[in-house]
């Protein structure tokens, strides 16, 4: 974001030596951003001496910028959980989430080709910004957008075999749906009322009015990913001067990737 964004941040941390960890921070600032981030860890609960841990991390998070009707909206959170059922043996859960919003990202130039010539004697062809400053006229208006909304699940196992070798075993699944509303067509028509979509303005001309038109469509892609791996890690010792332990890793995988459109 911005420079300015980070006008005000605050944090609140609750510790403890054996007990669960809190933070949460709060921030707001220019262009309409404020966001909130938390930040939990700890024991869940005790499985005989041995203890299931959990961290939840998570974001909300909302701002503009300078420009006419932009805005960003998205929600993260990542829950993971780890312990281990026996003592050689770890497994690891991790969730991600995401659901993320841009609106108003649609174009500021228009395609117009009876602009007068600039100073330099130069043809411009883009009306961008007539009548504002700054550059922050939007000529699509609020009209468009893209949404994400994604997850992750990840399952993994880790095996401890004696001293030297260590098995790894993990299964994930992926999924991301995208929906969007797009522009796919602007331009200029003189008094042209026929138009999927337009308004009539008199800044391009100066006399009379002419009718600004575009299109747009909604469209979507889904795509499913599943993946499975597993790995070997042997740890060796070579026998030569100045050298130390060394990691021997082969690892083998299959993923399936469905995209629908």
């Amino acid at each position: 974001y911005s420079p300015l964004a980070a006008a005000m941040t605050t944090c609140f941390a609750v510790c403890h030596p054996k007990g669960p960890d809190a933070c949460l921070r709060a921030a707001v600032g220019s262009n309409g951003l404020w966001r909130l981030n938390f930040d939990l860890t700890g024991p869940l609960f005790r499985l005989g001496d041995r203890s299931v841990n959990y961290r939840m991390p998570g974001a909300i998070t909302e701002r503009g910028d300078w420009t006419d009707f932009f805005k960003t909206e998205s929600k993260f959170l990542a829950p993971k959980v780890e312990f281990r059922p026996l003592r050689d043996t770890n497994v690891f859960l991790d969730f991600q989430f995401l659901d993320q919003k841009i609106s108003g990202n649609g174009f500021q130039d228009i395609s117009y080709p009876n602009l007068p010539r600039s100073e330099f004697d130069r043809q411009l062809g883009l009306a961008r910004s007539l009548g504002n400053k700054n550059n922050k006229f939007r000529w699509s208006g609020p009209d468009t957008y893209e949404r994400t909304r994604a997850r992750i699940a990840l399952a993994e196992v880790t095996q401890k075999v004696g001293d030297r070798l260590t098995l790894v075993a993990s299964v994930q699944n992926q999924f991301r749906d995208i929906a969007r509303r797009r522009i796919v067509g602007q331009g200029v028509q003189t008094n042209n009322a026929g138009t999927p979509a337009e308004f009539r303005t008199p800044l391009l001309t100066g006399g009379g009015f002419d009718a600004i038109r575009y299109e747009w469509n909604d469209d979507g892609t889904e795509v499913a990913t599943d993946s499975v791996r597993v790995e070997g890690n042997y740890r060796f010792d070579l026998d030569l001067p100045l050298s130390g332990a060394s990691v021997h890793s082969r690892g083998f995988g299959r993923q399936d990737v469905k995209e629908t459109t």
